[in-house]
This record gives C-alpha cells, structure tokens and sequence, in this order.
C-alpha cells in the first residue's frame, strides 16, 4: 500500500492539532522564535563564509550591511550606504 504524499504524517497531525489549541500569543511567540532562528541562521552563515574568505572576523557594522543586503536593493547599499556588497575589494564600507 502507497501513502498518499500530500496527507500529513502522523506526527504533522500532531504538529497540527498542538497548532490548534494554541491561544494567539503563543502563536505568536513561535512566529517570532521561528524568526529569529532564521536570523541567527543567516548571521551565522555570513559569519563563517566571511572567515573562510578573509581569514578574520566580521565587523560587526559590515555583518548588519550584509545582512540587509539579503533584502535590500544592490542600489539602495550604494546609494544610501556608500557600501557595494558585490565589489570584490569590499571587506569594510567605503567611507
């Protein structure tokens, strides 16, 4: 017998019933954990690509650059910031 792929597993039920009787707060509160988990992801992945290219730690300054350029135009960095995430020279902002 085949299990149809799209129905939830047993334990997704689960997932989904603790979902459900969740009040909104709670609900809430997970948002913002999941968030955050996906923040501290990204900072830690920018962190480790940064010291296996340059051979040192980011700046903290240029780690909050690169973290906004995940989300923020190319042009906006330049413009607003002085600071091109793609120049190859780039390890600190221009000032």
């Amino acid at each position: 017998m085949t299990r149809d792929t799209n129905a939830p597993t047993e334990d997704e039920e689960a997932m989904l019933e603790r979902y459900r009787q969740m009040d909104p707060g709670e609900k809430l509160l997970l948002v913002f954990q999941m968030f955050q988990e996906g923040v501290d992801r990204d900072r830690d992945e920018i962190r480790s690509k940064y010291r296996a290219r340059y051979g040192r730690e980011i700046s903290e300054r240029e780690l909050w650059l690169r973290m906004a350029s995940r989300h923020v135009p190319r042009e906006s960095l330049i413009r607003d910031f002085g600071w091109d995430p793609e120049a190859p020279e780039n390890s600190e902002p221009r000032t």
